[in-house]
């Protein structure tokens, strides 16, 4: 089983994303819910999901400069996925400098996101076990 964190600025939106990843109990278990790239940060911090499930445009903290935080400062090893609803030329290729995953637009096609989560953590443990062999 998988955890995951979401980081979104819209309540809907987290509780969305939430009851869709707590239809697969077997897959995924939600460990925490944060409204800004602060509360993010020390959500993950705290509870070290496998995935964050981030939002690039929230208050107080932008989900690009938690993602850079948490990546390169802090080292999370986790894999954060970004989206957003402004579709902007090269935002996707900034949330992946910055240490992104995987980045999507809204709106978000749930079975896609749910099938690239899998597919890249499946990539993560496999590239872990080469390098431990």
């Amino acid at each position: 089983m998988w955890t995951i964190a979401i980081a979104d600025d819209y309540p809907v939106v987290r509780n969305v994303l939430g009851e869709f990843f707590s239809c697969f109990p077997d897959l995924f278990r939600v460990v925490g819910e944060a409204s800004n790239g602060e509360e993010a940060v020390r959500l993950v911090q705290e509870k070290n999901p496998d995935f964050l499930l981030m939002d690039i445009t929230m208050p107080l903290m932008d989900g690009l400069v938690a993602t850079k935080i948490l990546k390169q400062q802090l080292g999370y090893r986790g894999l954060v996925v970004t989206y957003t609803g402004y579709p902007k030329p090269g935002l996707g290729e900034m949330a992946k400098k910055a240490g992104a995953r995987e980045h999507f637009v809204k709106p978000l096609n749930l079975m896609a996101l749910k099938k690239k989560i899998v597919e890249e953590y499946s990539l993560e443990l496999k590239d872990n076990l080469k390098r431990a062999i």
